[in-house]
């Protein structure tokens, strides 16, 4: 659990946080989340690739 720090404010010259409760993400949501990174990664990769190489041929 974590506490994260919403909003600041001072009231009658005192400061005052706003907080709220969280609770990470489990190991496998994160291995996913990961994985569809990569992948985005890898096709933004190969797309400007052949952009860039317009007369770029791929093997069938």
């Amino acid at each position: 659990m974590t506490l994260i720090p919403l909003r600041i404010y001072f009231k009658r010259g005192l400061a005052k946080i706003e907080l709220s409760l969280a609770k990470g993400k489990k190991l496998h949501d994160k291995r996913q989340e990961i994985a569809a990174r990569d992948a985005q990664r890898e096709m933004r990769r190969v797309e400007n690739f052949i952009t860039a190489n317009d007369n770029y041929v791929v093997a069938a």
